[in-house]
């Protein structure tokens, strides 16, 4: 024990020290320490701040979202203030529903403190209000459905559409409404406001509907519009009952206090319902309107709807015809005419409405060639035609749509050939039986043997089929886009990238609208007057298709650069439920059972088949032309196309046609004018000249003998030259099996063919070739023989 020391730990207790500070330190040293000395405080450190809750930040948030609610509020009614007047269409959507009469018992509302009337059935009002802000003005508008065309013109620019229904009438009775929702699916809802109107025997208080019964009513017709995709809730689309005159406070409410929604395709356009259009000189076409949608570029071409393009001289406001007290404190042009532009025909600055054949573009080499990532300004230059002049001459035709429209109509005078068949042309669809049951025919061949052709006895196939080629997969094979195009390709326009245009030149239009330093810039909601230039020797055409317009409210539209010109566009297409039920109806009992076919997909009336190449009426946004439109559909998702016959009932497919390059997106409406009906509707799928549409025909034979994967095939050729010609090409069978032709067997047709694959003796051996097609122009005499409504 007496050698033992004691070694201290590392572990010893430490306690903490005394923390001096400002934190802990007493007043009384704080106040010996600083010895009389302030330390200074920031300005950006911020004493007291005192930290919200969440029930005041959430107070916080409401406060703002109303602020920017009403502020929105307060910005759409002062636009409202210098708007166009709103247009108000009412349409009968039952049979015996006579709009006319809600029109007339509007006008006579205590409500209009003025009215104008313009053209018949097409009135401006003023509607009172709580003060003179809160005022309405309305462009009422009514229709019948017996001028089916007039209809369609109205539904494309109406702000507000009034379905009127009577109160009494079933779901069955709903036949005149069946074109008019095809063309709003089409087109686009702005607004739907219904009317459940009572017949006038009807119209006795004691004889009215009871609550109950009136509240199964509108939710009936509500229903209804809800599963015609034209609506979204039922609450929405409730029919407002009208019994008497003093109800239509109940419809002026519904229109005032619902802010119209334009559809997509009208916002990037700028529109005149025109309310006057006649001749103010030789060759000057005056017409004057509202300007709707966004502002007007003055610099560029206008469009009459149904009548062609033209350059505007001369643009000045006009006196309102329903004007607004609070308009004339800010507005000063209301008295006085105020010339906003005045220029010259063939004025350079606008887009060029001339043949660019009358440019120097012999020596201009293919864009593609020499194309960099600025293409855009080459297109301006109109250094983008991939086609260039061969040595002959003769099919230099305008590319402008106006000018190709007049051309393809224009005569000195109509010959007598020509005047017979505009007398005679409605009975054309008078057609027998016996053409019926040959369409029926050839519609059953072409569903059960689709592409099938039978080899020509008379003449070679390597001669029959000279222009066709085989490929080993219609989706992945290539195909030169620059081989073998027509000469109306010389007549057409071509972008390298119509999307990469579009988009560029709807930004320029926009920088424009935003920054109007030159004043060239007409704002949404004046009423001018456009002074358009015709040309002398299209005087005497524009004015007859006048007259056949006569009557009628002309749309004017302002142009995108470059739209006046042709190109091959391409659509996709639907047939619609509308021309379907006419076929139904049309059925007289005789078919054919030789084959078990549904009956929806065979015709029931030789007019209401619809085949490539068809004369047909496109109206494509508010551009209206002839067309000979080539159908076909996609292949597993591949650029090319496969050509069809005709136009299916139950099949979305794609047309390709000659027509104005109009910028999407744009609705599309397809009408025969011969019966003046609608069949088809879709919108625009792109603007390319590169598009490949193949036709395929497939040519069969039958095996002779089979071994194994080894067979003789005849019928399918009757000579060796021929099938030492398509030799080359690939095979295959309904069954699936894939082959090729080793050699002919003899001189009549007989060949040795090698598959993939055990064959069947009941299995039919094929042989595919391609040919490229392109859409048909439109002649001169077609546009005489069917005029545009």
């Amino acid at each position: 024990m007496d050698n033992f020391h004691h070694r201290s730990s590392l572990l010893r207790q430490r306690n903490k020290a005394f923390k001096k500070g400002q934190r802990h330190a007493s007043k009384r040293s704080l106040k010996d320490e600083s010895k009389g000395r302030v330390e200074s405080i920031p300005d950006t450190i911020k004493t007291n701040k005192r930290l919200s809750n969440k029930l005041e930040r959430e107070n916080k948030q409401k406060q703002l979202r109303k602020a920017k609610t009403m502020s929105l509020l307060e910005k759409r009614r002062k636009a409202a203030l210098s708007d166009a007047p709103v247009i108000v269409l009412l349409v009968p959507f039952t049979a015996s529903a006579n709009a006319h009469e809600l029109h007339q018992w509007i006008l006579e509302s205590p409500a209009v403190t003025s009215h104008r009337s313009l053209l018949q059935w097409n009135d401006y009002i003023l509607l009172k209000g709580t003060s003179d802000e809160a005022s309405t003005r309305w462009n009422l508008l009514s229709v019948d459905m017996e001028d089916l065309s007039r209809v369609v013109d109205l539904l494309k620019i109406s702000d507000v559409v009034v379905p009127v229904f009577y109160a009494d009438e079933l779901a069955e009775d709903f036949t005149p409404a069946s074109y008019c929702l095809e063309v709003l699916r089409t087109m686009g809802v702005s607004r739907l406001i219904p009317i459940a109107m009572f017949p006038e025997k009807r119209r006795d208080h004691e004889d009215l509907l009871k609550q109950h019964e009136m509240n199964a009513v509108r939710k009936h017709r509500a229903q209804f519009l809800v599963d015609q995709s034209v609506a979204e809730e039922v609450e929405q689309v409730r029919p407002i009952p009208l019994s008497h005159q003093g109800q239509i406070y109940q419809l002026i409410r519904g229109v005032a206090t619902k802010t119209p929604r334009r559809p997509k395709w009208r916002e990037s356009r700028s529109y005149v319902l025109g309310d006057s259009c006649q001749w103010v000189d030789k060759n000057v076409l005056q017409v004057v309107g509202y300007i709707r949608g966004r502002p007007w570029l003055c610099k560029q071409l206008l469009y009459l709807s149904g009548i062609g393009i033209f350059q505007p001289i001369k643009i000045t406001t006009k006196k309102e015809p329903c004007p607004k007290k609070s308009i004339h404190k800010i507005m000063d042009w209301e008295d006085t005419e105020k010339v906003i532009l005045e220029t010259i025909p063939g004025d350079p600055s606008f887009d060029s409405t001339t043949s660019f054949y009358e440019e120097d573009i012999t020596d201009k080499e293919p864009i593609e060639e020499h194309m960099d990532d600025d293409y855009s300004d080459s297109i301006e230059n109109n250094e983008y035609l991939s086609f260039p002049e061969e040595e002959d001459n003769h099919f230099q035709e305008p590319t402008d749509a106006y000018e190709t429209y007049i051309q393809s109509t224009t005569h000195d005078e109509p010959s007598s050939d020509n005047e017979m068949e505009l007398v005679n042309h409605e009975d054309d669809t008078v057609i027998d039986k016996d053409e019926l049951e040959k369409l029926r025919n050839e519609m059953k061949d072409e569903l059960l043997f689709p592409d099938e052709r039978d080899t020509p006895l008379d003449q070679p196939a390597r001669e029959r089929f000279r222009k066709y080629r085989g490929l080993d997969s219609l989706a992945n094979s290539e195909w030169d886009a620059e081989q073998d195009l027509p000469p109306e390709y010389k007549r057409i326009f071509k972008f390298p990238n119509f999307n990469a245009f579009r988009k560029k030149q709807l930004a320029l239009e926009n920088k424009l609208l935003q920054h109007n330093h030159n004043g060239d810039i007409i704002e949404s909601g004046m009423y001018v007057a456009f002074y358009l230039h015709v040309e002398e020797s299209e005087r005497d055409h524009v004015a007859s298709l006048f007259e056949h317009l006569c009557g009628r409210s002309l749309i004017a539209v302002c142009l995108h650069r470059n739209e006046h010109r042709y190109s091959v566009i391409h659509f996709h297409i639907r047939r619609t439920l509308f021309d379907y039920h006419l076929q139904r109806e049309e059925e007289d009992g005789t078919q054919t059972d030789n084959f078990e076919l549904p009956t929806d997909k065979l015709p029931c009336s030789a007019s209401s088949v619809v085949k490539s190449k068809d004369l047909l009426e496109i109206q494509c946004g508010f551009f209206k032309y002839l067309a000979r439109p080539i159908f076909s559909v996609t292949v597993n998702h591949s650029q090319k196309l496969k050509y069809i016959k005709f136009l299916p009932n139950h099949q979305t497919i794609v047309a390709s046609i000659y027509g104005p390059c109009v910028y999407p997106p744009a609705p599309v409406l397809v009408i025969k004018p011969s019966q003046d009906h609608l069949i088809a509707r879709g919108s625009i799928l792109s603007i390319d000249t590169d598009r490949i549409i193949l036709k395929r025909i497939v040519l069969s034979g039958f095996p002779y003998r089979v071994f194994k994967s080894r067979a003789v095939v005849r019928y399918m050729f009757f000579n060796r030259e021929d099938i030492l010609w398509f030799q080359p090409y690939p095979l295959w069978t309904k069954r699936g099996r894939l082959g090729n032709i080793e050699e002919p067997v003899g001189t009549h047709g007989y060949m040795k063919c090698r598959f993939n694959g055990h064959l069947k003796a009941q299995d039919t051996v094929c042989l595919s070739i391609y040919k490229r097609i392109f859409p048909k122009w439109v002649t001169r005499e077609e546009y005489w023989q069917y005029p545009l409504h």
